[in-house]
């Protein structure tokens, strides 16, 4: 059975990959899968697979946000997750770092977004949410003035940039009116 549940994998990352879903990682650690809406890993245990529970939803990552200051650069996620009751979750922006440490989903989703109490649970359900993911790519510009954006030249202001079409920005205050 178990290899069973390795070909399965497989045959769905090739899918993906094929897709153009799967990320530009290649990850290749431990599999996970959604059971009856749990997220949950897949452990080998002698010949036979046992599924374990990480959470009681499935989440998956659908923008990662970079805000760059011009000094430093912050990063967040756009989570969207279904509870294993097929109830929507609402979309949440993460912090990378709170994503990092694994206690998000009561904080952002509530007493009905639970995780396993395992003590490898918060990695592992941060590990399956990021395999599981392929997010868009959104960079901010929390500055004005000249810069180089990806080889160009640009000046930074409220609207946008000149020089730039596909520039971001996202000012506070007076300077983003």
């Amino acid at each position: 059975m178990w290899n069973a549940v390795l070909t399965n994998a497989k045959r769905l990352r090739a899918s993906a990959h094929r897709a153009g879903q799967e990320s530009s990682s290649n990850f290749a650690g431990p599999i996970y899968e959604v059971h009856n809406g749990n997220l949950c890993q897949i452990v080998p245990m002698g010949d036979v697979p046992k599924s374990v529970f990480l959470a009681n939803f499935e989440a998956l990552i659908q923008r990662e946000i970079v805000l760059d200051d011009g000094v430093e650069e912050q990063r967040r996620f756009e989570v969207l997750g279904v509870h294993a009751d097929g109830t929507p979750l609402p979309p949440v922006t993460v912090d990378a770092t709170e994503f990092a440490l694994g206690r998000w989903p009561i904080v952002k989703w509530g007493a009905r977004a639970i995780v396993s109490p395992d003590q490898s649970a918060p990695a592992n359900l941060r590990t399956a949410i990021q395999a599981r993911s392929n997010p868009t790519l959104a960079r901010y510009y929390r500055h004005t003035g000249i810069r180089d954006v990806e080889g160009r030249t640009v000046f930074l202001h409220a609207g946008g940039a000149i020089g730039g079409s596909d520039v971001l920005t996202q000012l506070d205050g007076r300077l983003g009116q």
